[in-house]
């Protein structure tokens, strides 16, 4: 039996109530990741299954990302691992401030829903199977005289970068009226669109709210019915942008929708984005001149990273709408949990830049376009629509730059994606 079959085996064990003891032959890590999983069970007077899950998935991605390492690394013992883990100044604290301190870290981060069905462990990482992924990017749709031009260098080199599995959500009537009590919808939870969505709505009025899951992908979208009151044309005493996001975290934090290690707001403020919303330009009618509107409310937007890489596509978001006084107006909520499942080969920067030159992937510019400019190439994840069910996170290639007209005019910014994996 191989070392991480028999470290399941073990894992499997403990969760159940049990009790081990752990053959010499498994690595000095993976008998620290068990004693790990023995102090997370035992700080809990009886741990829930939801807890016992999301513990079990926690120490599954770190196997799977060991065993993706290429070279090997010398073995330590759990006093080690702990500081790799935590900081130094909290492991040498004193036996109790650590038992408090790894308690404390393992609710937030291993415990923050209740969703995610259990997900077998990937044994090894191997390359990625001819055919196993699809990326269902958007129509191309360009001017025919298009030029483009380049203002960052590209690589030529190719490289390799994981794809990630995306665990199946477990959605249904009961987790919608338990979130919609948590976001304060007063309603019933319904399936609609041939069970696509599940709604929870409030009776007709102008405050009226509506919840909507999507049951393909678990995510999350809420907020006011009424226009006027989800788009409003203007504000009389909008927030600070940093009041904004503490506003919008503490929304998530309310309706537990905090990814993993979103735990403390101090660790991702810097990372949240504040851009205006409905501050579009307003032109005099005795000048003729244009003055900017003032925004009508504040789009907050979460990192939405999946091993570290930023996520895009549709679906790869989590964005918070304040408004008025402060007050939420609306969530999209696209998190998507995932794990380690394969290598896959990424072709070069340059490859990807002619593929999307040459008339392939997916970019939609206005007619009046005569020029792109490409400015940025970055490697990021693509998250589907809600709508869809997604089996694999895969990378594309992001292009961004600016549309120019025919006079060398900025029109608007733009975004193209491509194919990186092969």
């Amino acid at each position: 039996m191989s070392e991480e079959k028999l470290f399941n085996e073990y894992l499997d064990r403990l969760l159940a109530g049990g009790e081990i003891r752990p053959e010499e032959r498994l690595s000095d890590d993976l008998r620290a990741d068990l004693e790990f999983a023995r102090i997370m069970l035992a700080s809990r007077d009886e741990p829930s299954q939801s807890f016992r899950i999301q513990l079990r998935n926690q120490l599954l991605r770190k196997l799977a990302l060991q065993t993706m390492t290429a070279p090997p690394v010398k073995n330590t013992g759990f006093r080690e691992w702990l500081e790799d883990i935590f900081s130094r100044r909290l492991v040498w604290g004193s036996l109790a401030t650590a038992a408090l301190v790894i308690t404390l870290v393992a609710v937030s981060t291993v415990w923050y829903s209740t969703r995610y069905q259990n997900v077998p462990a990937p044994a090894a990482m191997s390359s990625l199977p001819e055919g196993s992924y699809s990326v269902n990017l958007p129509s191309r749709i360009t001017p025919s005289n298009l030029t483009f031009s380049l203002q960052t260098p590209l690589s030529t080199n190719a490289t390799h970068a994981t794809v990630y599995q995306v665990n199946t959500p477990n959605v249904d009537l009961g987790y919608a009226d338990e979130l919609a009590a948590k976001m304060g919808v007063i309603g019933k939870a319904a399936y609609s669109d041939g069970n696509s969505r599940i709604v929870v709505a409030e009776k007709a009025g102008p405050d009226a709210r509506q919840l909507t899951i999507w049951t393909a992908s678990g995510a999350v979208e809420w907020g006011y019915v009424n226009p006027e009151k989800l788009y409003p044309a203007s504000a009389l005493n909008l927030p600070s942008t940093l009041t904004a996001k503490r506003i919008a975290y503490d929304f998530l934090k309310q309706a537990d929708l905090l990814p993993i290690g979103y735990d403390k707001y101090s660790k991702i403020e810097n990372a949240i984005t504040v851009t205006a919303g409905g501050n579009y330009p307003v032109y005099s009618q005795g000048t003729g001149q244009a003055m900017q509107k003032e925004p009508g409310y504040w789009i907050v937007d979460f990192p939405y990273l999946i091993g570290g890489v930023p996520a895009t596509g549709p679906g790869g978001k989590i964005e918070v709408i304040v408004g008025d006084n402060g007050q939420i107006i609306s969530l999209f909520w696209g998190w998507r949990d995932t794990v380690p499942k394969y290598l896959g080969n990424v072709r070069p920067e340059d490859s990807a830049y002619a593929d999307m030159t040459g008339g392939g992937g997916s970019i939609d510019i206005p007619l009046e376009c005569s020029q792109v400019t490409v400015k940025q190439v970055e490697l990021k994840y693509w998250i589907e629509p809600p709508s869809d069910k997604q089996s694999y996170a895969v990378p594309v290639y992001e292009f961004r730059g600016d549309c120019l007209d025919k006079n060398g005019k900025t029109l608007e910014t733009f975004t193209a994606w491509t194919k990186a994996v092969y």
